[in-house]
């Protein structure tokens, strides 16, 4: 496969986690609500889709399942009037299933429900999203966790470096606005 050379600024669409300072003012207003009654302001919320994965990574301590989040989860969640949304799990969100419902299926009812507020998700890369998915993603962070094909399949213990890399590729090409690739380092990468 032949890669097009990338001409743009390379840290355009890198995730800075210095947004996350922006919130600080809302945590004392929620302390102060807590301690003196009043109501709480969700900004984000964390939403563990599901415990179902593709891999399994040397360095995980999640506990494999079986369960998915029922898609009706999002007209509850709707209710708490989050600021921004991260979809992830205890094991990969991309290969959520609740019926007949995919992890397609679950943002489009995010984006029904809760609206266009900031959405994002953390995935190990391996599973392709749709460019749906991707569209509506402000950011997105690939657990990458290895530098070399050889350290990735022993880290997730199977050979899926290249297709990856290619997500990464597509996502990057994609209308997602932040990318971030993570690597959590240690002596196995």
């Amino acid at each position: 496969m032949k890669m097009e050379k990338f001409t743009g600024n390379p840290l355009e669409k890198i995730r800075n986690q210095g947004h996350a300072f922006h919130y600080a003012g809302l945590v004392q207003k929620n302390i102060d609500a807590i301690l003196n009654g009043g109501d709480l302001q969700i900004p984000l919320i964390d939403i563990y889709v599901n415990d179902v994965c593709n891999a399994t990574c040397s360095i995980c301590p999640a506990p494999r399942g079986k369960q998915n989040l029922p898609i009706e989860a999002v007209d509850k969640l709707a209710e708490l009037n989050p600021s921004v949304l991260t979809l992830t799990g205890g094991g990969e969100p991309s290969i959520y299933r609740y019926e007949q419902a995919r992890f397609e299926d679950f943002v489009r009812r995010i984006r029904e429900k809760v609206g266009q507020i900031p959405l994002g998700t953390m995935t190990n890369g391996i599973h392709p999203m749709t460019p749906y998915t991707v569209n509506n993603m402000d950011w997105m962070r690939v657990s990458m966790n290895a530098a070399t094909a050889k350290s990735h399949s022993e880290m997730y213990g199977g050979r899926n470096f290249e297709k990856v890399l290619e997500n990464i590729r597509q996502y990057v090409q994609g209308e997602v606005s932040k990318m971030g690739v993570g690597f959590v380092y240690t002596p196995e990468n």
